[in-house]
């Protein structure tokens, strides 16, 4: 690493979540306190975990929702930069929701869209909890 890089994100966050629990939660006497040292080392590794497979994510959700609805993305320009990708992916995703709200999909669809939003739930959560078990089936 020369000089003038600096540690990325996910890197400085990795580095705040080691320091709290390794340094600072030994030393913590107030219960209360070390709990909350504990859980602020937990989001941190949280939002370096996102960061590390944002875009992956994004980019999978994107397709398979495409995959299911490919009348909402038609005649689309590519989503280029990251702000378009997560836009993209909030109109799609509200797009989801009113058809399923509205009963617009087939039998097949709606089996479909079960599944992609279970999927959806089960990536998120093995983000947000890396203990999380994907092996068992969401209902």
């Amino acid at each position: 690493m020369t000089m003038q890089q600096r540690p990325t994100k996910i890197e400085l966050l990795q580095a705040i979540a080691k320091f709290l629990v390794a340094e600072a939660y030994p030393s913590i006497s107030d219960k209360r306190l070390s709990f909350r040292v504990l859980v602020a080392a937990n989001l941190a590794n949280i939002v370096a975990a996102e960061l590390e497979s944002e875009k992956t994510l994004i980019d999978e959700e994107i397709s398979r929702l495409a995959d299911l609805m490919p009348d909402a993305v038609a005649g689309r320009a590519p989503a280029e930069s990251e702000a378009e990708r997560r836009e993209l992916l909030s109109q799609l995703h509200r797009e989801l929701a009113e058809r399923i709200r509205q009963r617009r999909f087939s039998a097949e669809e709606k089996r479909r869209a079960w599944e992609q939003v279970k999927d959806s739930l089960s990536r998120t959560l093995s983000i947000d909890n890396p203990r999380f078990d994907r092996s068992q089936k969401i209902e």
